[in-house]
């Protein structure tokens, strides 16, 4: 045991002092003129490409191209270049060295990099070519101004460009992008089309205006219009946008069939989400094919919320055979059959529904009184670790992670795990684990696709202060857990495109006023990347939501969604609780809500605990409630 202790030591007090060293080299090459032969000279440095990627950055407008080449095209090198490439990118466009920039950027997709290379084919004179100036034409969405000499030259060489100006025009629509539809006007060559431009613009700004003596009803561009109109005003004023839609169709006796499906898709969804009586008319007409998985989502609410079960096994009976075997038309289809029965039959999908490990599996165990559970758990052989420990790529990732460069740990980590087996990829899950970096062991358990991997897929994170802030706040520590792996996947670095951040995707200003509110430490929005702060907060924050809406669902969807959103649903939708869930507007929230619940009860049962989903669900009193 003592020689064990004293190799651990000694490998974590050269592990420091590797990260003490290397962090002296990037200081040493930020500040003074490190030469390409003294850089050289620490090749044996396991970090030494994150040194090269500093020292080609520092000297980023002295280097050669094969400089740079030969860093981005050695394999190890491959997550630090990674880091390189857009500002190589840059220097190669400050540069204007067209043929190397032909080379490298002739496969992006990024639209500011893509005319780039189409200024380097013109400055080589060659031809740029007009299907991939189309293809980057073709978006709702704003291009670069570096694009439009591009853009221009194609248009003029086209015989009619109007038509795929309008196509552009409505594609800005439908993207919500005025700012594009104003500035397309001006490239109509014929001035009737300009005016029929003009004409969108007045729609977009007032949806209302289609209806006027500027609609054409046998025009194939005014029944696009109108439709984009319908699409615009349903999710504003779905009543408005229905009444507008029927007079739109009066004025247009040849309106398509599919055209109408449309507008009845946009109408019923948009009427569905405001609970409005009208949605299920309009639903019913949208989707012939019975296969559409939002339209059928909002026709079983409609059907649970008015607790019409028989509506709801006439649904499912309907169904295209792809929603019909799904976990949510099983779980409902099997509660409607409980229902109108009055009895579980030997053959309702109830049943073996219950011993799945998921959402619907665990509401039906609530529905049968029986219990919960993780399902059949497979065994997977036992993995050697100590061959891909020994990987140079996996070393990399443990000593950027150890040292607190996550960013890079995860990009090195990345192109070397997602390139495994699955096998590998259990194994490589496991040595995360070993290292403590919980959001890598329980993604590549997952990449794995050996799904029954739950201590690495649920690993107990931050275990200690978790149990802290769960019991100070009496909040349950699966909730906790539940909410932190579906916010982040136990990412402490996390951050999301609203700006949310750590653990549990805590958004700035709910941080500050919660630390101020319960004397929490925190300085700055930086404090969220520590799990410690993270968890405190964010826990605070869940339990005042626990304290004003006294229900964890709620709780919940408030803790995703916001509290005044989660107010006007519990007005708007019924109180059965798992019916509420269904009826949440937001798809994100929806799905979030149930990941959370599902997530819950699997640590439950990795905890041993005795607790079931369904005391948070009350299935039986729903159950009791519809058979009234």
């Amino acid at each position: 045991m003592r020689f064990f202790l004293t190799l651990f030591f000694f490998v974590i007090c050269i592990q420091t002092y590797a990260a003490d060293d290397y962090t002296k080299k990037l200081s040493l090459i930020a500040t003074t003129e490190i030469s390409q032969e003294r850089l050289q000279s620490w090749n044996t440095e396991l970090l030494y490409p994150y040194l090269q990627e500093a020292w080609l950055t520092r000297n980023l407008d002295e280097i050669t191209i094969d400089q740079a080449n030969a860093f981005m095209q050695t394999p190890e090198n491959r997550a630090a270049a990674w880091f390189f490439k857009s500002l190589w990118y840059e220097e190669l466009i400050r540069r204007e060295a067209w043929p190397e920039i032909i080379n490298t950027l002739s496969d992006t997709s990024n639209p500011a990099l893509k005319c780039h290379y189409f200024k380097a084919l013109e400055e080589t004179g060659q031809p740029v070519p007009d299907i991939e100036v189309m293809n980057l034409w073709m978006s709702g969405q704003s291009r670069p101004d570096h694009c439009d000499p591009f853009f221009n030259d194609w248009i003029t060489r086209i015989d009619d460009p109007d038509p795929i100006i309008w196509e552009r025009q409505l594609l800005a629509f439908y993207d919500r992008n005025g700012k594009l539809i104003r500035y397309l006007n001006r490239f109509y060559q014929s001035p009737e089309n300009r005016k029929i431009g003009e004409f969108l613009n007045r729609v977009y700004q007032q949806p209302k205006e289609i209806i006027s003596q500027a609609y054409n009803p046998e025009s194939d561009k005014m029944h696009q219009l109108a439709l984009a109109a319908v699409n615009r005003m349903a999710f504003q004023d779905p009543r408005s946008a229905s009444n507008l839609w029927q007079a739109i169709v009066r004025a247009t006796p040849e309106m398509s069939p599919n055209d109408i499906r449309k507008a009845s898709r946009y109408l019923g969804i948009a009427m569905a989400k405001q609970a409005l009586p009208e949605a299920s008319y309009w639903l019913t007409i949208a989707d012939a094919r019975r296969d559409d998985e939002e339209v059928q989502h909002w026709r079983l609410q409609i059907a649970l919320s008015r607790q019409d079960y028989a509506a709801v096994i006439s649904i499912y009976n309907e169904l295209d055979s792809s929603l019909k075997q799904s976990d949510q038309w099983r779980y409902w289809a099997g509660v409607a059959r409980a229902v109108t029965e009055k009895q579980v039959a030997a053959d309702n999908p109830l049943i073996p529904l219950s011993q799945q490990r998921l959402y619907y599996g665990f509401l039906a165990a609530g529905v049968l009184n029986t219990e919960p559970t993780l399902g059949t758990q497979r065994e997977y052989p036992s993995n050697n670790l100590v061959v891909l420990s020994a990987e140079p790529a996996l070393q990399r990732a443990q000593a950027l992670f150890e040292m607190g460069d996550i960013t890079r740990a995860q990009v090195e980590w990345n192109l070397f795990v997602r390139t495994l087996d699955n096998a590998s990829q259990h194994a490589a899950a496991e040595l995360a684990l070993s290292w403590g970096w919980y959001a890598k062991s329980s993604q590549a358990a997952g990449w794995s696709r050996r799904y029954d991997l739950i201590d690495l897929r649920y690993p107990d994170a931050y275990a200690s202060e978790v149990d802290a802030m769960s019991q100070l706040l009496e909040l349950p520590k699966h909730w906790v857990y539940g909410v932190m792996r579906q916010e982040s996947r136990f990412d402490h670095q996390a951050v999301s495109p609203a700006g949310a951040l750590g653990l549990m995707q805590v958004m700035p200003a709910t941080a500050r006023q919660t630390a101020q509110k319960y004397g929490l430490l925190y300085r700055d929005q930086s404090d969220l990347h520590l799990p410690t702060i993270n968890i405190a907060i964010g826990t605070h924050y869940l339990n005042e939501l626990m304290t004003r809406f006294n229900h964890p669902v709620l709780a919940t969807a408030a803790y995703n969604a916001g509290p005044s959103r989660v107010n006007l649903w519990r007005e708007r939708f019924p109180e059965d609780i798992t019916v509420w869930i269904e009826s949440i507007p937001f798809n994100e929230t929806r799905n979030y809500v149930k990941a959370v619940m599902a997530y819950s009860q699997i640590y439950a049962l990795q905890h041993g605990m005795n607790w079931h989903l369904s005391a948070w669900t009350e299935p039986a009193l729903q159950l009791a409630r519809a058979s009234d």
